[in-house]
């Protein structure tokens, strides 16, 4: 005699199947979200340097002005 009834055994079955999904739903979130993370680290990186960019070419405009000026 199993200590475990036939109807136990398929609900246990059954919960394992349903968390091995579930496992599956979070591996895949989880890759999207390292994916997205890179994506939004290249897009900082960007964003920095155009902003250095920006910088550099406001600094170019006041130092033309002031020639301009003098």
């Amino acid at each position: 005699m199993s200590t475990i009834s036939d109807w136990s055994r398929e609900k246990l079955i059954e919960e394992i199947d349903l968390l091995n999904k579930k496992n599956a739903a979070l591996k895949k979130t989880s890759s999207n979200l390292s994916n997205t993370n890179k994506l939004l680290e290249s897009s900082d990186q960007q964003l920095k340097a155009a902003n250095q960019q920006l910088a550099a070419s406001e600094l170019q405009v006041r130092q033309n002005e002031e020639i301009f000026k003098a």
